[in-house]
C-alpha cells in the first residue's frame, strides 16, 4: 500500500490537541502534525489518529525512544511509529 495519510506528533508544554492540530493536503497526500503535552495524550491522539486511517506516525524529538516503543506496544502495532533522532553535534 502506497503512504499518503502521514502524522507527526510534536510534544512541548502548553500544546493541546483541541487548539494544536494542522494538516497539510494535496491530491494525494495528507500530513497531519498535533501538539500535545504529554504522553498519555498522546497515546490518546495515536489511538485516534489509527482509527481515522493515518499509516505512519513520527514522534517529535521530545519523545524517548523508549517512549515511541511503548506506543507502538499500547497501540498493538497497527502502523509504524517512529521517533526523530538528533545528533548531538551541534553545541
Amino acid at each position: 500500500m502506497q503512504l499518503s495519510r502521514y502524522a507527526f506528533i510534536v510534544k512541548g508544554p502548553d500544546y493541546f490537541p483541541e487548539q494544536h492540530t494542522s494538516e497539510l493536503r494535496s491530491p494525494k497526500f495528507s500530513t497531519r502534525v498535533v501538539g500535545v503535552s504529554d504522553y498519555q495524550t498522546a497515546l490518546l491522539i495515536a489511538e485516534q489518529l489509527i482509527a481515522d486511517g493515518i499509516q505512519l506516525i513520527e514522534l517529535c524529538g521530545g519523545f524517548t525512544e523508549s517512549e515511541a516503543v511503548e506506543l507502538q506496544l499500547s497501540t498493538g502495532k497497527k502502523i509504524p511509529i517512529g521517533v526523530v533522532k538528533y545528533d548531538d553535534v551541534l553545541e
